[in-house]
């Protein structure tokens, strides 16, 4: 069971990591946070998730002027999101790696 729990740990720190590098290239203010917020919320399963991209929507179309921009902020995490749900996560813990 402690190996289960560290395996998502580590991999809701890179998916947080991810979350904190993308928002820094696209311009989010406090990057970093969203990164942490993205690491911490993805604990909790689907709910939170889906509550980083609603908070990650409203910054978004609250700091920028351009819908383009609000789509790349949305689409990037719904990206990461759904590589971190669907391939990293079936793989590591799984044991598909092994």
């Amino acid at each position: 069971m402690g190996r289960y729990y560290g395996i998502i740990a580590l991999i809701n720190v890179g998916l947080g990591a991810a979350t904190a590098v993308a928002m820094l290239f696209l311009g989010v203010p406090n990057p970093y946070l969203w990164g942490a917020v993205a690491a911490v919320l993805n604990f909790i399963p689907y709910v939170g998730s889906a509550t980083t991209l609603l908070l990650l929507a409203v910054v978004a179309l609250v700091s920028f002027d351009d819908l383009g921009h609000v789509f790349a902020v949305v689409g990037s995490y719904l990206a990461l999101a759904t590589i971190e749900g669907q391939v990293v996560q079936p793989l590591l813990v799984g044991g598909g790696w092994t």
